[in-house]
């Protein structure tokens, strides 16, 4: 067979062969899914809804009939409401489900119109009777409702079947589905197995013979070309009459031809891609051509970026893109020439890098201007080095100037000085020309020149005391440093020195002072204190002084030199002294002459003849002034800062021992009357020894444990401790041995007549640079109080059984006792109809009865049945309403408690509002105080406020305006409620009773059965509160209760 040349006759023949192999598959698939699809469309449309509805009619169709019955049974109507508002909800599912089985053709599972028509009538039936029948005890409705509830059992009959029905279409949908899936899964598998068995080699054959492999050969061939390779031998021969073996040829043809004219183009790439300085090649247009990577890694654009941009785009100032607009490319290039010039590149990110740039013109062979080539060198990091060298420079100099020694820079070769900071010129007291270049032995080391540490003895560094040669001829001792450094490699001598002129002075006086103290402590330290002060500073006075603890606007000396010998200690007062002023600015203080005129007050001085003062307080380790000390003349005294600061450094040391003194008398207080609490103690209070030796005890613990002084000496931890509980006691005593604290432990000790005595307390451990030292535990007998507390245990747990039995029993006697009283309400009913018939009965009998027998029975219906009924009538009145006190008040017991954020406010005046109508009759006039917002549940607020606001207006006086306050007190950790009137009033005797359940106080004119203030008593109890009532007959009342300012738990009923 003969096969087509054309490549298009080719890839169709291929493409004819892979379509009817596909078209096969894909209508197979197609109708599958169609199929499929219909049955799944069908199951979520119709038959899924039909499920859900169905399963959601029964749910409330049964929650319904519970509501009814309980409303039945507790005649409580909120119960019969929430059915019928469930019985629309079924109306509503009901039309769901007729609609969804209209669209079903093959529904198969009863007539759901009329179920619905069934429930419709049942439901419109029970809202007729149920709001009817509760409270009612007319036997007609009762049976109504029998007959009712008869009906409503079938109707669940018919929802269940419905239902179950419902899921099981569903489920047989599913599994019919299911299967549909198996058998279209196993019958496209096989064909599509078939269709790619058969397609696969026809087509693999077709298109590897006839177009694969000859253009994947001819596409490395271009491939190796494009790489730079002239190679053919890998270039097969085809027939030149096909259309791809003609393409072979002319590639083969082409590749020949540039063979002998062209040379690889590696070697030059090679060589622009090695650069590492950046190589830009621009065209006429000043448009980039070629970048190698250099150029890329500096600018960074991706190379497709960057070509093609206008090569201004590259250069960051303004001024040069505008050169480059202006001149041209080649005038530009040319003004550069063949010096480098420096430029600023700006890369992508905006990053400005300083090159130096260098610009060559390409030319042609005709002489034209055919381009530039750039070439860039990154000079970044020499910039910086210099700026860095320049800041470096100036910093240094700054640092010079600014330190407060004398510093010099000397040549060490001919040591002479190269530069001078502004403080050595101050302190040679010459200007910087006739300084610099001069010896530096001019100035400093004299005496050794020629014999320098560093140049001639060859040391690393010198630091030592000498004189410093001013400019006038004057010297000063310094104390001065050297040391060689190398500046931007030149060798250099560092020569730094300070002024100690004064610490000179000061060492000198500090020695002879501290010759005199530094043995000595306490009076004698401070008599030796302030005698050599007064020699080292030429003063005829000196005293140091203390405040006075119980009047620190007092002072008393501790030790006063007269210049020939000491003075008695006295008390003196601080006010118009210069001492007053030390110790109120606690600093130092100077007056060179004149203190009897600025201080005329200060008789002791006055009479002392002094002159002059210098003073400074005295503190203790917190800063505090406790005294000072000063040194005084009768004649001026010179300002001098060494004496200032010998005065401070003694004041430190004199403060110090103050300080110390005052501790050393509180400390001996202090272990006196630590001593005392410890030995009277009421607890029992122990250290031991990490080997168990007990090493001290107080009296409540020998009294307690029955041992004297002398036999604790000899006890040990483990013999006090009850033998029941030595191992966890001995256990525990490790534990405070290691460094642990324990608190609320509880041990059981054993007194010496074998008593074992029940104790708790805290135990630690008194440790010393990582070592245990000794426990400490403070102990109290709780014997008798775990005894009470077992008892307390014990009655509160049979309590709180007996309340929840209580609360149990109220309920279950309550709910099981209003089903008989709806018996005897409805009997009584039937009763009255009955005697009506019988009275109708008799009255037409009445002619043949005699007149003794007529007048009996009206005596018996009118007196005696009449009167019967009635009493029936009243007591299961009155007992439904007791019933449904105590079901009320099991409830409160039995609801969970719901805190929230209670605008008080907001409570009361809503109540208010549906109390209008009395309010207004009674003329009553109501004030609201601040009332605040409080954390506590909502629904008991309303009803505690409601029950006391309510009898508050049920008690009015009628023949006065009546006037309602209320107002809350909030403070510390309860919040006080107050509801005021000016009612009738209640005796004392009878107010702890209005609280009691089923009791009233004062007359019984007003309806009630003396429930309400017993309710607002447990609601209150219940919140953590407490209430009570101030009363005067005549005058009014005021219920108060109380309730935590954050309400967060629930106390038992």
């Amino acid at each position: 067979m003969k096969l087509p040349r054309s490549i298009r006759t080719k890839v169709w023949l291929c493409v004819l062969v892979a379509f009817v192999g596909y078209l096969i598959a894909t209508l197979s698939s197609y109708y599958s899914n169609l199929l499929f699809s219909h049955n799944l469309d069908h199951l979520k449309r119709v038959e899924f809804p039909l499920a859900l509805n169905g399963n959601d009619i029964l749910s409330l169709y049964r929650k319904q009939l519970k509501l009814y019955e309980d409303a039945f049974v507790t005649g409580e109507r909120d119960e019969a409401l929430r059915a019928n508002e469930l019985g629309r909800e079924i109306v509503t599912s009901l039309a769901r489900v007729a609609e969804l089985t209209r669209e079903d053709t093959e529904h198969r599972y009863g007539d759901v119109e009329a179920l619905k028509s069934r429930y419709e009538a049942y439901f419109r039936k029970a809202t007729e009777l149920y709001p009817r029948v509760l409270g009612s005890t007319d036997t007609f409705l009762s049976g109504e409702i029998a007959r009712l509830g008869a009906d409503g059992r079938l109707i669940l009959v018919d929802f269940e079947r419905m239902s179950r029905d419902y899921v099981t279409s569903v489920e047989h949908q599913i599994e019919r589905n299911r299967a549909l899936a198996r058998d279209t899964s196993i019958y496209l598998f096989v064909l599509f197995g078939m269709v790619v068995l058969l397609a696969a080699p026809a087509i693999t054959f077709v298109a590897n013979r006839l177009l694969i492999r000859p253009l994947e050969e001819l596409r490395g061939m271009v491939t190796s070309f494009a790489g730079g390779s002239l190679d053919l031998s890998g270039l097969p021969d085809y027939d030149a009459g096909d259309e791809i073996g003609s393409l072979c040829a002319s590639f083969r043809s082409m590749v020949e031809g540039l063979q002998e004219t062209t040379v690889s183009r590696d070697y030059v790439d090679n060589i622009i891609e090695s650069m590492s300085d950046c190589l830009i090649v621009v065209d006429t247009r000043a448009a980039i051509r070629r970048v190698n990577r250099a150029a890329l890694t500096m600018l960074g654009y991706d190379e497709e970026q960057l070509l093609g941009m206008p090569v201004g785009v590259i250069f960051a100032w303004e001024r040069d893109k505008e050169r480059l607009r202006t001149e041209g490319l080649r005038c530009f290039v040319e003004s550069i020439g063949s010096s480098p010039a420096e430029f600023t590149f700006l890369s992508s990110d905006e990053r400005r890098t300083p090159v130096l740039l260098s610009a060559s013109p390409m030319l042609g062979r005709d002489g034209s201007f055919q381009g530039s080539v750039f070439v860039a060198v990154d000079i970044g990091e020499r910039k910086r080095t210099e700026q860095a060298l320049r800041e470096n420079e100036q910093h240094l100099k700054n640092i010079l100037d600014s330190i407060h020694a004398g510093i010099l820079v000397i040549d060490p070769q001919d040591h002479r000085i190269v530069d001078a900071n502004t403080f050595a010129l101050d302190m040679i007291g010459a200007p910087k020309g006739l300084v610099v270049d001069r010896i530096c032995h001019n100035f400093v080391c004299s005496a050794v020149q020629g014999a320098c540490p560093i140049t001639d003895l060859l040391e690393n560094m010198d630091n030592s005391e000498r004189r410093l040669l001013r400019f006038d001829g004057t010297s000063i001792p310094i104390l001065k440093s050297v040391v060689p450094v190398t500046y931007q490699g030149r060798k250099l001598l560092i020569e730094s020195f300070i002024d100690i002129s004064e610490r000179k002075w000061a060492e000198e006086m500090l020695r002879y002072l501290t010759e005199g103290t530094a043995s000595v402590t306490g009076e004698e330290f401070f008599r030796s204190l302030v005698r050599r002060l007064s020699s080292a500073l030429g003063t005829r006075f000196a005293f140091v002084t203390r405040l006075l603890d119980g009047s620190p606007a007092r002072m008393r000396t501790l030790a006063f030199w007269t210049g020939n010998g000491y003075c008695p200690t006295m008390e003196m007062p601080l006010n118009g002294t210069p001492c007053e002023r030390v110790i109120a600015d606690s600093d130092i203080l100077f007056h060179p002459s004149g203190l009897g005129q600025l201080y005329p007050s200060a008789e002791t001085m006055k009479r002392m003849g002094v002159e002059s003062f210098l003073g400074v307080p005295l503190f203790d380790s917190r800063g505090t002034a406790i005294g000072h000390l000063a040194v005084l003349d009768d004649k001026p005294m010179r300002e001098d800062e060494g004496h200032r600061s010998l005065l401070r450094i003694f004041a430190a040391r004199a403060g110090a021992e103050l300080e110390r003194m005052r501790w050393d008398e509180a400390l001996r207080e202090s272990e006196t009357r630590y001593k005392d609490l410890f030995e009277n103690a009421n607890d029992l209070i122990q250290s031991v020894s990490p080997s168990g030796e007990i090493l001290y005890v107080n009296r409540a613990w020998r009294e307690t444990l029955g041992y004297s002084e002398e036999e604790v000496k000899g006890l040990t931890f483990d013999q006090i401790i009850d033998p029941e509980c030595i191992g966890h006691c001995m256990g525990e005593f490790r534990r405070v041995m290691e460094g642990q604290s324990l608190e609320a432990v509880e041990a059981r000790f054993m007194a010496k007549d074998g008593r074992s005595i029940l104790v708790e307390g805290s135990v630690n451990c008194n440790v010393v640079d990582g070592k245990p030292l000794a426990s400490r535990g403070i102990f109290r007998d709780i014997t008798e109080r775990k005894h009470h507390e077992d008892t307390l245990r014990k009655y509160a747990t049979e309590l709180e059984q007996t309340n929840e039995e209580l609360k149990d029993f109220a309920y279950i006697v309550s709910h099981d006792l209003r089903a008989p009283l709806v018996s005897i309400k409805g009997f009584s009913m039937e009763l009255v109809t009955a005697m009506d018939e019988l009275r109708g009965v008799i009255a037409e009998l009445s002619p043949n009865i005699e007149m003794m027998t007529r007048e009996r029975l009206r005596r018996l219906f009118e007196q005696d049945i009449d009167e019967a009924v009635g009493f029936i009538n009243s007591s299961s009145q009155r007992m439904d309403t007791l019933i449904t006190a105590i079901l009320n008040l099991s409830r409160l017991g039995r609801r969970e408690l719901k805190t929230e954020p209670v605008d008080m406010g907001a409570v009361v005046r809503s109540i208010l509002d549906s109390l209008a109508h009395q309010i207004e009759t009674n003329r009553t006039e109501v004030a609201i105080r601040d009332l605040p917002v409080i954390t506590a549940d909502r629904i008991a607020m309303e009803q505690i406020m409601g029950n006391l606001l309510d009898n508050s207006l049920k008690y009015l006086e009628p023949g006065r305006p009546g006037r309602l306050e209320i107002w809350a007190d909030v403070g510390g950790e309860e919040c006080v409620f107050h509801v005021k009137d000016n009612g009738r009033g209640i005796r004392e005797e009878e107010i702890p009773r209005v609280f009691e359940l089923f009791r009233r106080a004062g007359r019984q004119d007003v309806p009630g059965e003396g429930m309400g203030l017993a309710f607002v008593k447990t609601l209150v109890r219940r919140l953590g509160g407490r209430i009570w009532c101030e009363s005067e007959p005549g005058v009014g009342s005021t219920f108060s209760f109380t309730l935590p300012s954050s309400f967060s738990h629930k106390l038992p009923l």
